[in-house]
Parts: structure tokens; sequence; C-alpha cells
């Protein structure tokens, strides 16, 4: 499949996994935008932080009636799509996120949904500790926290995994 052209053929596709668990499909039909915003670092971050990157889909409502507590915590997936020489689309990974608000005007045609990545709604709770956990490490810790906010993680082995923690913070 080749790709070097003067101008591309885009195309995109995804699915909103509801918390009820049903599903939309999206399709290029019922997309009208697609906004990530992952550049939150132009003043700087605080040693050892980082920031969630947020996201903003629009889409068709024409003769829907969504339920916005449905999409509270849904997982959004979307692939973006090259068409290369021979018509078809190669399709990327663009995005998986996760719903925090639906925002659907009466008497508009279009719904927008946006939310944050795993790192804004999955870490966004209070870590309860307990002293019974210590002493450990600072790789027992990440695996405790990722663990309790159900995000799984390719590498637990970081820069000072191996150092210790004598007591609860």
């Amino acid at each position: 499949m080749t790709f070097n052209k003067a101008s591309r053929d885009l195309d995109i596709r995804g699915r909103i996994d509801l918390t009820d668990g049903s599903a939309i499909e999206l399709t290029s039909d019922n997309v009208f935008s697609y906004s990530i915003n992952e550049n939150n670092a132009s003043s700087g971050f605080p040693l050892g932080s980082t920031s969630a990157g947020n996201y903003s889909l629009t889409i068709n409502n024409v003769g829907k009636h969504l339920d916005g507590t449905l999409f509270d915590g849904a997982k959004v997936t979307v692939e973006i799509g090259l068409k290369g020489d021979d018509g078809q689309y190669a399709y990327s990974p663009f995005g998986q996120w996760y719903a925090s608000n639906l925002s659907a005007p009466e008497q508009s045609v279009n719904a927008t949904v946006t939310g944050y990545d795993a790192l804004g709604m999955k870490f966004g709770a209070v870590f309860e500790d307990s002293a019974d956990g210590y002493p450990c490490t600072l790789k027992d810790l990440f695996e405790d926290v990722c663990s309790l906010a159900g995000v799984s993680y390719r590498t637990s082995l970081f820069v000072n995994s191996d150092k210790p923690v004598s007591e609860m913070p």
C-alpha cells in the first residue's frame, strides 16, 4: 500500500461503549468533529507529575434521544484511516478515552461527548492507603495504585522502583 500523495483521503471510525453495555458505532457519516488536547505542558509540570489529555467528539444526534447518564465513564475508541492506492483504508488508533460529559442541546443536530484519557479518569480518585502495607518499595506502591484504579501497565520497572518506603507518607 502506498501513501505518498500530494493530498490524502482520510476516514474516521470508532465506538462508544456505554455504561449499560450497549455501544454506538462511529463512522465518518455520524462524526462531525474530533479534537485532542494534550498540550497542557505550556507552563511546565511539577516534578513527578503529568497531565491527562482531554478529548471532544461531536456526533450526529438527529432522531436520537441520548441518555447522558450512560456516557459518564463510557469508553470511547477512535481510529483514523488513510486511503492507499489500492482504494482501501489503513486504520490506526487515534485515541482511547473515557467520557465525562454529554452535551446535547435541545433542537440541536449534534451532541458533543467530552472526556479524558485513563490518567485523568481512572487516577482522579483518592488513594486509600494503610500503614499495614509498609515497609514496601516504590514498585509495590505503583502496582497497588494501578490495581485499585483498574489500570494495567506494561512494566513496573522504572528509575528507583526498588527504593524502599519504610512507612506510610
